[in-house]
């Protein structure tokens, strides 16, 4: 309310954010290792596969691999995975290597290059903040 003294207009804006149930969210906290990626697969498997939503296992993990890959190979220190679902599938990697991943087209005959680069073509929305203890990288698949 204004009083007639006050000549600006003033809006306030009230909502309730309810959070997303915690059925909804998964997390694990697990230690760079080479058999990680495998292991982060599996759980995207099983944790969408208990969500009703196997449509989407192959390609999320196979980007949840990939990124993990990358962290795996960038860190020494445990790298966390958290897997959302709202109206969007939402996956985020974070690790302690504060250098954001660049995509690249990689050669027919290169190694490296390949996983951010799938990301960047499968995902539909994906992106990286450097965070207080590294980074995150993260991606979104609508859920059909």
């Amino acid at each position: 309310m204004l009083s007639a003294e006050r000549t600006d207009d003033v809006t306030v804006l009230a909502i309730r954010f309810r959070g997303i149930p915690s059925e909804h969210v998964a997390q694990w906290l697990l230690e760079p290792l080479p058999t990680t990626p495998s292991r982060v697969r599996g759980l995207v498997r099983r944790t969408l596969g208990s969500w009703g939503l196997t449509s989407m296992i192959p390609v999320a993990e196979l980007l949840a691999g990939e990124l993990v890959t990358n962290a795996v190979q960038h860190t020494q220190r445990p790298i966390t995975i958290r897997l959302l679902r709202t109206d969007h599938l939402l996956c985020e990697v974070s690790d302690d290597d504060h250098r954001l991943p660049v995509v690249r087209e990689p050669g027919p005959l290169e190694e490296e290059g390949r996983g951010l680069y799938l990301v960047n073509q499968l995902a539909e929305h994906w992106g990286t903040s450097r965070v207080a203890g590294g980074k995150t990288v993260w991606f979104s698949l609508a859920i059909p």
